[in-house]
């Protein structure tokens, strides 16, 4: 199964995904506790790697006075963030690939990642992009979840492996979350940290809108198994007894002075050693 994301603009309804981010990534003047970690200074610059509506790219701006380059592959979330951007300064929207960044080596100070690894089929070539454009002793922030062990109580265990094994095979990346730290040590990042923590939700609608349930039930069970899995969910909810848990990583490391530097196959002008 392919990654829904990874084709925005050829889709019937590309709205689907502005509203899909509005309904689940940051919301409007929330900052990612996270963001602490990039360590910016006003002025500096930091890259912003799949920035969607550009919430985060805009709450870095305000709690740093960084400059910030959001870019993501869709050019119509790129013309998103820059709508929602108007007249701020010291930001820019650009589209473009994260795993052959448009950048020259050691251009920015710092980079953010969001769950952005796990719509890729290889974030290891993300994470190497992310390293080579950001200076020796900068940090390198990634947020990310492991799809596959979001735990929803239910009396229909079968059922429940079964939906919730096809939410994590519609992602490119589904264990990105446990691989953070072994893609951030091969890319040669010293200071490699990971802290894990958790999203707990209590309510079947907030369930729904964050992991689109029915609509991966409707694509695994039968109508009828369908029908006895939600009302199972509703009767906990009902009784105070509806828990579902939804596991996230950060990683945080920092590019090594003696980190050796690609210097192969640039393209002109921006340093970058993808293949044209």
């Amino acid at each position: 199964m392919s990654d829904r994301w990874g084709a925005i603009e050829s889709v019937p309804d590309p709205e689907w995904f502005v509203r899909f981010l509005d309904r689940t990534s940051t919301a409007p003047g929330e900052r990612h506790p996270a963001l602490a970690l990039l360590g910016l200074r006003p002025a500096e610059r930091c890259l912003d790697a799949g920035c969607g509506v550009g919430e985060d790219a805009r709450a870095i701006a305000d709690v740093s006075g960084a400059r910030v380059v959001g870019i993501d592959r869709s050019a119509r979330m790129v013309a998103e963030a820059t709508a929602r951007s108007a007249g701020r300064a010291g930001l820019a929207f650009v589209t473009a690939d994260a795993t052959c960044l448009p950048f020259a080596n050691a251009a920015f100070d710092a980079a953010w990642a969001k769950r952005t690894l796990m719509h890729l089929t290889s974030p290891a070539s993300a994470v190497r992009e992310l390293a080579r454009v950001v200076r020796p002793g900068g940090r390198i922030v990634a947020v990310e979840p492991d799809l596959e062990v979001v735990l929803l109580d239910s009396g229909l265990a079968d059922a429940t492996r079964r939906v919730l094994a096809r939410r994590a095979a519609s992602y490119a990346s589904p264990w990105i979350g446990r691989q953070l730290r072994g893609l951030l040590l091969a890319a040669g990042l010293a200071d490699v940290r990971i802290l894990a923590d958790h999203t707990e939700i209590t309510d079947l609608a907030t369930a729904e809108r964050v992991l689109r349930l029915r609509e991966l039930a409707g694509a695994v069970l039968a109508p009828g198994e369908a029908s006895r899995w939600e009302e199972d969910l509703r009767a906990r909810e009902a009784a105070g007894r509806f828990a579902c848990y939804v596991p996230w990583f950060v990683a945080c490391g920092r590019v090594g002075y003696s980190q050796r530097r690609v210097t192969a196959a640039r393209r002109p002008g921006t340093g970058s050693s993808c293949a044209t």
